[in-house]
C-alpha cells in the first residue's frame, strides 16, 4: 500500500502546476461581478455560473491533458521502465498512476469550486434549480471517462502499431453495419 501511495503522490507532485492553475482560477469568479453589465443583485449567480464553467473546463481539459500524459508520454520516451527498476509490481505502478492522475484532476475541480461554495454557503448551482449536489457530482463524474479515454488513446497512438488503423476502421465500420 505504501508503494501504491508513493506512485500516486509522485504523479500529483510532478503535475502540481495544475493545482496552482486551479487555485488561480478559483479567484476569477470573485472578479466577475466587477465586469460591466453584471447587475448588483446577480453577483452570487454570476460567481456560481463562472465557478461551474471553470470547474467544467478544468475537469475536461485536465482529464484530457493529464490522462494523455500520465503513461503515454513516459511510454513514448521510454521512461516508464524507471518505475519497474524498483521493487514495484506492474499493477501498483499502473494503479498508482491512474489514481494519482485522476485525483489530481478531481482535486483541481474541487479547488475551483470550493472558494465560491464557501462564500455562497453552498455549492454553486444554477439559479432557480435546486439540484446543487447532482450537478456537482455530474461535473466530477464526467472527468473520469474523459481521463480514461485520454489515457487509452494516448497509449494507443504512441504505440505506433499498424493494428491501430484496423482498430479505428472497425470502430467506425461495426456501428455503421449494426445501424
Amino acid at each position: 500500500m505504501k508503494r501504491f501511495a508513493a506512485v500516486a503522490l509522485r504523479e500529483v507532485a510532478e503535475r502540481r502546476f495544475v493545482l496552482v492553475a486551479a487555485a488561480a482560477a478559483a479567484v476569477l469568479p470573485f472578479l466577475v461581478p466587477f465586469l460591466p453589465g453584471v447587475p448588483q443583485d446577480q453577483e452570487q449567480m454570476a460567481r456560481s455560473i463562472t465557478a461551474l464553467i471553470l470547474s467544467c473546463a478544468f475537469g475536461l481539459g485536465g482529464s484530457l491533458l493529464v490522462g494523455a500524459s500520465v503513461v503515454g508520454r513516459e511510454l513514448a520516451e521510454r521512461r516508464l521502465s524507471f518505475h519497474f527498476t524498483r521493487p514495484v509490481s506492474a499493477p501498483v505502478v499502473w494503479g498508482g498512476k491512474l489514481l494519482g492522475g485522476l485525483a489530481l484532476v478531481l482535486l483541481a475541480e474541487l479547488l475551483v469550486l470550493l472558494p465560491t461554495s464557501i462564500s455562497n454557503g453552498r455549492f454553486p448551482g444554477l439559479p432557480g434549480i435546486n439540484v446543487d449536489t447532482p450537478v456537482l457530482w455530474a461535473i466530477f463524474a464526467l472527468a473520469v471517462p474523459f481521463f480514461l479515454l485520454a489515457w487509452v488513446g494516448s497509449v494507443a497512438l504512441r504505440s505506433r502499431s499498424p493494428w491501430l488503423v484496423v482498430d479505428l476502421v472497425l470502430l467506425v465500420a461495426v456501428p455503421a453495419l449494426l445501424f
